[in-house]
């Protein structure tokens, strides 16, 4: 992520956010850290972090990735993008 975008979450959802990825990159499944799977996209689950901020995840090549933190009023318009593809 950009350095303006980071700049306008808040620091304290950074950290749980890199806290959520220490956790998935050492085994731990999405469900068992909150997150809710994503019926109409495969493989992808979103954990709330926040009222307003959404945590997307995704397992690529066998790995969890975190694929990014979202508004969540962003999140539905990401969702709808990625089931046109």
């Amino acid at each position: 992520m950009t350095k303006s975008v980071l700049g306008k979450i808040p620091a304290q959802l950074i950290e749980k956010a890199q806290h959520i990825k220490c956790e998935l990159c050492g085994g731990s499944h999405p469900q068992n850290l909150g997150a809710t799977k994503i019926h109409c996209l495969p493989n992808l689950y979103r954990i709330k972090i926040s009222h307003g901020y959404r945590l997307l995840v995704g397992l690529e090549q066998g790995d969890w990735q975190v694929m990014g933190i979202y508004s969540r009023q962003n999140f539905t318009t990401l969702l709808n993008r990625r089931r046109r593809k």
